[in-house]
């Protein structure tokens, strides 16, 4: 937990007993003690925090702890004749073999958003999820519903054979990687063997297809001669003997860029400032690992939090005497823009300008482009120490600050309502993990609104 009086002197504790803050202050001056950060799992109330000293010492402060109420996430699955897992939120999995009530082992707090999917279909079934998302309020959450079916056979059979024990393939694992200036990698897998097919446009309509008839159950196809940052829709299909074919859900991707994007800014549109272009070194020092900021050394806690800052653990360059001789500052945070939670808090966060800020819903969290599977584990005391903003509840909202967003084939930056194009592939990478597009998301119509500032530069970095 951290104190703080009269807004600052902020004073971190983590046992019972007597606390005292640093500074002093004058006799007749005013005190008012607060809680900036409330410790993980518990709600601190303070009493008596408040008022003028009276010539002598302020000892009747009092701040008392309390465990938050938990709720846990669950309901029932029906049709079940094998074995499929759940997830809450992209985690928290769980294998289900048996029609009944169903609870996920992680509990959440009030408020907090739970959105129930499946991640591994069971061997010949389809299973669906309905009142799968929503909010928690004060109560267990046994709503959700999965059923489950037995995927058909097309064709019904004739005479006494009856009809085919053949299923359609299930497809799952869709990815795509190897993301580069005009071409990607889409792969996938199912449980039957199978033929494989993406389709694949600018749009939903697709209009592009690449495919291999060769039968397996990994598959992967690549996509070429595609246009530099533009954002490509695809879906993968695969067809298991003579039976109708199966598609999966549509998949979106940003391509890369090869050479700057022609779009210059108009003179009025040009901002105040761009991202913050600060020189910095990621070093390693006997396996703890420091991002130098202004001369300062800040220890790394998680990869989710480094890659919130374009970077990976492998980054890194051996620490030398120059290095380890500057000072150290707290631990790094996550970086605005950056969708985050812990094990501990599975509440999923969008950092805005040093704040963390809740989605009241999963269909918030969607309808604003954004992607489960973008969400980094970070860890818990980091999270925490960021004061949580206000929470977030239009889906139709302009994207704030430290989001890349992609419009026609280029993908901008947003900063303080300012959007700046990213004026080569090389810029990009400077800032971003190379050649990763997952954190990009299409441009929405609030966006277009945003003027367009002068093109992001490149970032230092030793």
């Amino acid at each position: 937990m951290v104190l703080q009086n009269n807004g600052g002197d902020n004073l971190s504790t983590t046992t019972n007993g007597s606390f005292v803050f640093a500074t002093a202050i004058t006799n007749g001056s005013a005190y008012n003690a607060s809680v900036l950060t409330q410790p993980s799992g518990q709600t601190c109330t303070i009493t008596n925090g408040s008022g003028n000293v009276s010539g002598a010492n302020v000892t009747n402060i009092s701040v008392s702890c309390a465990n938050n109420s938990t709720y846990t996430i669950g309901g029932t699955i029906s049709g079940l004749s094998g074995t499929v897992v759940l997830q809450n939120n992209s985690g928290d999995n769980l294998s289900v073999s048996a029609n009944g009530a169903f609870t996920f082992a992680t509990a959440t707090g009030t408020g907090a958003s739970y959105a129930v999917t499946v991640l591994t279909q069971p061997s010949g079934q389809t299973c669906t999820v309905s009142s799968g998302s929503g909010t928690v309020a004060s109560a267990n959450i046994t709503s959700v519903s999965v059923s489950c079916a037995n995927n058909s056979s097309p064709g019904g059979g004739g005479g006494g054979g009856g009809g085919s024990s053949l299923s359609y393939p299930i497809i799952s694992q869709v990815r795509a990687t190897s993301v580069t200036n005009n071409s990607a990698l889409i792969s996938w897998i199912t449980d039957l063997s199978a033929d494989s097919k993406v389709e694949f446009g600018t749009s939903t309509a697709y209009g592009l297809s690449v495919s291999d008839t060769v039968a397996t159950t990994t598959h992967k196809l690549t996509l070429t001669n595609l246009i530099p940052f533009a954002t490509y829709h695809f879906r993968a299909i695969s067809k298991a003997y003579s039976y109708a074919s199966t598609a999966s859900s549509d998949y979106t991707f940003v391509a890369g860029v090869s050479a700057p994007v022609q779009i210059p800014p108009q003179a009025s549109q040009l901002p105040t400032s761009t991202p913050a272009n600060i020189k910095l070194k990621l070093i390693n020092d006997g396996g703890t690992f420091y991002l130098i900021q202004n001369n300062v050394r800040y220890g790394v806690t998680s990869p989710g939090i480094l890659y919130s800052y374009g970077f990976e653990f492998k980054d890194a360059k051996i620490a030398n005497a120059a290095d380890l001789a500057l000072p150290s500052g707290s631990l790094l945070l996550p970086n605005t823009g950056s969708l985050v939670k812990s094990n501990e808090d599975k509440t999923v966060y969008l950092i805005v300008d040093g704040q963390r800020r809740a989605f009241v819903s999963a269909r918030i969290f969607l309808g604003l482009g954004f992607k489960f599977g973008s969400v980094l584990l970070v860890t818990n005391p980091e999270l925490q120490a960021l004061p949580k903003g206000s929470d977030i509840t239009n889906s139709t909202a302009a994207h704030t600050s430290g989001i890349n967003i992609s419009y026609k084939g280029t993908v901008y930056y947003i900063s303080h309502n300012t959007r700046h194009p990213y004026p080569s592939m090389a810029v990009y990478n400077s800032w971003n993990i190379d050649n990763d597009f997952s954190q990009v998301i299409p441009a929405n119509n609030a966006d277009l609104k945003v003027p367009i500032g002068s093109p992001v530069e490149m970032r230092v970095i030793e």
